[in-house]
């Protein structure tokens, strides 16, 4: 029982997918800019999530467009705000970097989805990963609900289920090692925007007719994956 408790636990802080331990971290800012763009900058978390919500509601216009800077955080509250941005049809607009629950939920629930030159989008895993995915096996509480809200999201915004599992299959690290490069930026994986096109992200832009984030942070250590559709096609969630 200990070690599944270690194993959520571990889970939700390698979600956050943060160098800055919690006591740390800033609080999430959450506004609105000049050009009526929502903006949310720092970790996905209940209180961040709960301001853009109300701000968004107290608008007589409402905005089409949504910016986010974010290392990611609790996943549900990123299913939850990915939930949002596609019950509202919002546009994504990728700042600086978009990682974990952010890459998992936010980015794939956009109307359109735009990144800029700069623009880094990381992915280093989902409820299929396979430390969790033992624990659904196993019917511990919140894996089990963590999958089924996640299924039932990426079902609903047509999205295949491995969008943030996939590159998995290139990392060969011990799960300790993983830890260790992934606290020293050696942060997860990204695709081509044509491979993340085969997991059904679709309408993404190039607001800078380019899309080069590595010349920008070349310190960020990010593995490519070539994404093989057969791998989806035989893949069955559950």
């Amino acid at each position: 029982m200990l070690y599944k408790i270690l194993i959520v636990i571990t889970f939700l802080l390698v979600s956050g997918c943060s160098t800055l331990s919690t006591s740390e971290a800033p609080e999430t800012k959450v506004f609105l800019d000049d050009n009526h763009v929502l903006h949310y900058d720092g970790g996905i978390n209940k209180q961040a999530n709960g301001r853009i919500f109300k701000l968004y509601q107290s608008l007589s216009r409402k905005p089409t467009k949504l910016e986010i800077t974010s290392n990611g955080g609790n996943v549900m509250e990123g299913i939850r705000l990915g939930n949002w941005v596609f019950d509202n049809q919002l546009d994504v607009i990728v700042g600086k970097g978009c990682a974990s629950s952010c890459a998992n939920y936010v980015f794939p629930a956009g109307k359109k989805k735009y990144l800029q030159k700069d623009s880094a989008l990381i992915w280093h895993g989902n409820s299929y990963q396979k430390d969790v995915n033992e624990l659904v096996e196993q019917g511990e509480i919140f894996a089990v609900s963590f999958r089924s809200a996640e299924n039932r999201f990426y079902k609903r915004i047509n999205v295949h289920p491995l969008l943030g599992e996939y590159g998995h299959k290139e990392l060969k690290v011990t799960f300790w090692n993983f830890l260790y490069h992934y606290f020293n930026e050696t942060l997860g994986y990204d695709y081509s925007i044509d491979d993340m096109k085969k997991f059904g992200l679709t309408n993404i832009q190039l607001m800078d007719d380019t899309w080069e984030w590595r010349k920008h942070r070349p310190y960020l250590e990010v593995l490519r994956v070539e994404v093989d559709v057969k791998d989806l096609e035989s893949f069955k969630p559950y």
